[in-house]
C-alpha cells in the first residue's frame, strides 16, 4: 500500500486517480467488459465517498501481502483504487467494514486471483460453519449501506481436486453500487457466484460470468450460478428494488461427471425470494447454460436473449408471481418455458405460480434434446414448447399469460407448442409456430381446470 504522509499528498493522489476516469460512456468495450457503458462513474461515487487510497500488487504470488493491505485499506473506509498493471493474489476472504465503501479500479480493470492452496480458498465439500467464511468467498459485505465494487475481475486458481468457492457475496446491504464484475474459472459453488441475500435497493450494472465447469461427482449437491438472489436470506428478508443492467454469461456448462450425477444444474440467474418484489434485468444475455431464469420471486421483470439452453430458458416455479418476461430464445433442450405446480415448502409462504406475464420468441426447440439426454438420462424425445407440468402439487398455475411464437428444430422434437396438464383456473397461452395444440389430461382429480390455449 502506497502511504500518504499528509493532506497535501493524499489529496494530489487521489485527484490524480480521479482524473484518470473517462465518463463511462467513453471506455473501451474491454473496460466495459460486454460493451454496454453502466450508468455512474466513479466520479459520482466519490462524491459519495470522498476518501480513497490507491492499493497496487505486490508481486507476492502467496497472496499474504496483498490480502493483508487491501483489507487494511477497506478497514479505513472509503474507496480502495486498485490498478489494471500487474495481478492481485488473494488468500482469504476481503471484507467490507464500513458504508460507502469497496473496491474499484479506475478505467480498465483489475485482475484478482482467488488462491486455492493449502489454508487459501480450499474447501473441498460443503462446511456450514464455513459458509461465507474466509476460505469461501473472495468479496464480502454485511450489512453495509452503499457497498462499492467497480472493475473488477476475479479467477479462481486452478486445482487438484473440489475447491467451494464463490467470488462475491453481499448480504443485508443497501443501495448497492455495483459496477463491472468479470468472474471465471470457478468451479465447484457454494450459493450463487454473485449472491444478494436479503439486500434493499441499488444498482448492478455490468456482470460477465464465463467458463465455469465443474466436473465432480463426489459433493452431495451441486449448481452453479451465474447470480442468486436470496438463496440464503437473512432472517427471512427478500430483497427488493435493485435495478441489474446487463448480466451476460458464457459456458457455464458442467462436465459429463458432474453432469451425469446432478443433472444440468447452471443458472444464469436464480431468484429465490419469499416474495419479494421489484428486481429488474434489463438483459440477461449468453450462450451456454442449464437454465436461464429460474424464478421462485414474485414482481420479477427481465429481458432474455439466449442460445444453448440445455433446459429450459424461462422458469417459474415455487409460487412465483407478478412477473413480466419478454424472452428471445434460440436452441433449447427442453420446452422454451416451463411453469411448475408445486407443494408448500418449510419456510416459504403458501402459494403457487400465479399472474405472470411472459412473452416468447423461441426457434430450435428441442435442438438439445438427444446429447442432454444422452449424458445425463433419458427424456421424452419430443418436448412442448411451453409446459405447465406436476399436476400432483397442492399449488397449480393460475391466471398466468403466456404469448409469442414456438418453433422446433428441424428433425428434432416440438410436436405442439403447449401442453398443459398441470393447469390451475385462468391459463392463457396464445402462440403461433409449428406443431400442434395439445391440452392433455392428467391422473384423475388433477386436472382441475383446462387452460386456454390458442394456436395463433
Amino acid at each position: 500500500m502506497i502511504p500518504l504522509a499528509s493532506p497535501t499528498r493524499r489529496r494530489l493522489l487521489a485527484a490524480a486517480a480521479l482524473a484518470a476516469i473517462a465518463p463511462r460512456a467513453a471506455l473501451s468495450a474491454a473496460a466495459t467488459i460486454a460493451g454496454a457503458p453502466p450508468a455512474w462513474s466513479l466520479r459520482d461515487l466519490a462524491a459519495l465517498s470522498p476518501s480513497s487510497r490507491l492499493v497496487e500488487p505486490s508481486g507476492d504470488k502467496t497472496g499474504h501481502a496483498d490480502t493483508l493491505a487491501l483489507q487494511a485499506s477497506l478497514d479505513r473506509g472509503g474507496i480502495t483504487l486498485l490498478t489494471p498493471r500487474g495481478r492481485y493474489h488473494l488468500r482469504n476472504r476481503l471484507s467490507l467494514t464500513h458504508d460507502a465503501s469497496g473496491l474499484a479500479c479506475p478505467g480498465a480493470m483489475a485482475d484478482i486471483v482467488m488462491l486455492t492452496g493449502p489454508g487459501q480458498f480450499d474447501l473441498a465439500s460443503y462446511i456450514p460453519s464455513e459458509q461465507f467464511g474466509e476460505h469461501h468467498v473472495g468479496i464480502y459485505a454485511w450489512s453495509a449501506a452503499r457497498p462499492i465494487l467497480d472493475g473488477l475481475r476475479l479467477t479462481m486458481q486452478g486445482a487438484a481436486g473440489p475447491r467451494v468457492a464463490i467470488p462475491f457475496a453481499l448480504r443485508s446491504c443497501s443501495d448497492l453500487r455495483i459496477g463491472r464484475l468479470e468472474y471465471s474459472g470457478f468451479r465447484e459453488t457454494w450459493r450463487g457466484m454473485l449472491s444478494l441475500d436479503s439486500c434493499q435497493g441499488g444498482r448492478v450494472d455490468n456482470v460477465y460470468c464465463h467458463d465455469c465447469n465443474p466436473d465432480t461427482d463426489t459433493l452431495p449437491s451441486l449448481q452453479v450460478s451465474a447470480v442468486v438472489v436470496d438463496e440464503n436470506r437473512v432472517n427471512g428478508v427478500s430483497s427488493r428494488d435493485i435495478h441489474f443492467g446487463l448480466v451476460r454469461y458464457s459456458n457455464l456448462l458442467l462436465g459429463p461427471r458432474a453432469l451425469a450425477r446432478y443433472a444440468p444444474q447452471s443458472d444464469a440467474v436464480t431468484v429465490m425470494s419469499d416474495g419479494g418484489g421489484g428486481l429488474v434485468f434489463d438483459l440477461i444475455t449468453g450462450d451456454g447454460v442449464g437454465e436461464v431464469l429460474d424464478c421462485w420471486g414474485d414482481g420479477v421483470t427481465a429481458r432474455i436473449k439466449a442460445r444453448n439452453t440445455q433446459l429450459y430458458p424461462v422458469k417459474l416455479i415455487y409460487g412465483a408471481q407478478h412477473c413480466r418476461i419478454v424472452a428471445d430464445i434460440d436452441r433449447t433442450g427442453l420446452s422454451a418455458v416451463y411453469l411448475s405446480g408445486n407443494a408448500d415448502i418449510p419456510g416459504r409462504r403458501s402459494g403457487g405460480v400465479a399472474h405472470n406475464q411472459v412473452r416468447v420468441t423461441a426457434t430450435n426447440v428441442g435442438a438439445l434434446h438427444a446429447e442432454v439426454a444422452r449424458v445425463w438420462r433419458p427424456m421424452p424425445p419430443m418436448q412442448p414448447g411451453v409446459y405447465l407440468d406436476n399436476p400432483l402439487r397442492a399449488h397449480l398455475p393460475e391466471d398466468n399469460h403466456i404469448s409469442g411464437s414456438l418453433f422446433g428444430a428441424p428433425g428434432a422434437g416440438m410436436p405442439y407448442v403447449a401442453a398443459a396438464p398441470a393447469s390451475g383456473p385462468g391459463n392463457v397461452i396464445e402462440l403461433s409456430g409449428g406443431g400442434y395444440v395439445q391440452a392433455f389430461a392428467a391422473p384423475t382429480g388433477a386436472f382441475r381446470t383446462p387452460a386456454t390455449i390458442r394456436r395463433l
